[in-house]
């Protein structure tokens, strides 16, 4: 096992060394409970021992999976109706002005005619953009 920021997990990449992470559990720094894993490296043709391994582990540690909105509910502070809506630190726009209804939403007046491109023109451009990469 291996921390998941150690730069030997890059280097077990590079030298062809099977790789594999499991969930471990939750953080306890000022961030939140952010999710953290653990990290398994085994020799080049061990990819079934590595998934044995971390099989194993995870039925032998009883982390239970969950949302990012609870495991961190600071990341959701500006989500009206959330637990941890506060209103602080937030784009103002967001938190004054609801999401709209778009059914209700009108375009804004144009200063002068516009044209849109049709469906065609606009499968010519794509096609065209596809080619160039």
């Amino acid at each position: 096992m291996v921390p998941s920021n150690s730069t030997l997990v890059g280097i077990a990449d590079r030298a062809g060394y099977p790789v594999l992470t499991v969930p471990a559990g939750e953080g306890t720094g000022n961030a939140g409970r952010n999710p953290i894993g653990v990290t398994f490296v085994e020799a080049a043709g061990s990819e079934a021992s590595l998934l044995a391994a971390g099989y194993a582990f995870e039925q032998g540690h009883s982390y239970v999976r969950r949302a990012p909105g609870v495991t961190n509910p600071s990341m959701w502070r500006c989500t009206r109706g959330g637990s941890f809506f506060t209103g602080e630190l937030c784009n103002p726009a967001t938190v004054e002005k609801p999401w709209p209804n778009w059914s209700t939403v009108s375009a804004p007046a144009a200063a002068g005619p516009r044209s849109w491109p049709t469906s065609r023109a606009l499968r010519r451009t794509t096609v065209r953009l596809r080619l160039a990469l």
